[in-house]
């Protein structure tokens, strides 16, 4: 019976399946699969396409043209502007530095001066930079 939770179930439905409940959750369930793939962004490369979980981006790390995207396990490099990638993205990442950005949901601590990630990665906020990162990391806590 605990491996049932190893799937990720979206619903539990006891015989005789009631026909209504059966299409709600179907419902539910093509509802999470649209969501998850809203969330995949692909990215051309060099090779072909890479298709990243927005999620599992920590922040973005801009050197000139080539683009270092830092995510839970690894780091992906592509050949983009910073700002072109920003506009791909949801609100929740917030231009921090001319060349950072980062996913507030990944945010332990915000400071005056940096940001701390969860894992103990501190990037710099820039002075022309701060106040609307601020902002934009108070909307994203409200939001939540």
């Amino acid at each position: 019976a605990t491996e049932i939770f190893d799937a990720r179930p979206s619903a539990f439905l006891v015989k005789p399946v009631h026909e209504k409940k059966l299409y709600k959750t179907l419902d539910k369930v093509i509802d999470e699969i649209r969501r998850e793939k809203r969330d995949v962004l692909s990215i051309p490369n060099a090779g072909g396409v890479i298709n990243i979980n927005v999620c599992d981006i920590l922040y973005l790390e801009s050197n000139r043209h080539e683009l270092i995207l830092h995510l839970n396990n690894e780091k992906q490099h592509v050949w983009m502007k910073l700002d072109e990638m920003l506009m791909q993205l949801p609100d929740y990442f917030l231009r921090i530095h001319q060349s950072f950005a980062v996913n507030a949901n990944y945010i332990q601590k915000f400071g005056a001066m940096n940001v701390i990630l969860m894992g103990g990665t501190e990037l710099s906020i820039s002075r022309s930079r701060y106040k609307k990162a601020k902002e934009g990391f108070f909307d994203y806590l409200e939001s939540k």
